[in-house]
């Protein structure tokens, strides 16, 4: 009797690069995740290339994402995750990834992680429409 194929989800195990279950390295537990993100790459000549894209899926060694531009393998990137969650229930997050750009399609990019930490998010300044009005009058 034949089995169906796994259901995949969050948390899911895949094996990557080896057939063996039992093979403990090549497998990583891959979280879906569709959260908003911004990336920036910056070359040796001092040129910055930045866009915004929405996350697939992160695992602890690698980030896939479909992203604005055809990004190109073997650079350096950082990519800032917007958390969902609040530090304290107050402050907004961001998961700042760093590492190669692994490969690319038209569809995705997936960065292979060397650093990551979690930042406070800032967020973006309230327009002022009226200021109190701090002359004395005499």
């Amino acid at each position: 009797m034949n089995k169906p194929p796994p259901l995949r989800g969050p948390g899911d195990e895949r094996t990557r690069g080896s057939s063996d279950p039992t093979d403990v390295k090549q497998r990583r537990r891959h979280y879906t995740l569709a959260l908003d993100v911004t990336y920036t790459i910056r070359s040796g000549r001092g040129t910055v290339t930045t866009g915004r894209g929405r996350t697939i899926d992160l695992s602890s060694s690698e980030l896939r994402f479909v992203s604005e531009a055809l990004l190109k393998p073997g650079r350096t990137i950082t990519v800032a995750i917007m958390w969902p969650l609040l530090l304290d229930d107050a402050v907004k997050l961001q998961l700042v990834v760093s590492g190669k750009v692994l490969r690319t399609s038209e569809a995705e990019t997936v960065v292979q992680i060397r650093s990551h930490e979690f930042r406070t998010r800032v967020s973006p300044a309230k327009p002022v429409s009226r200021l109190p009005d701090r002359r004395t009058s005499k």
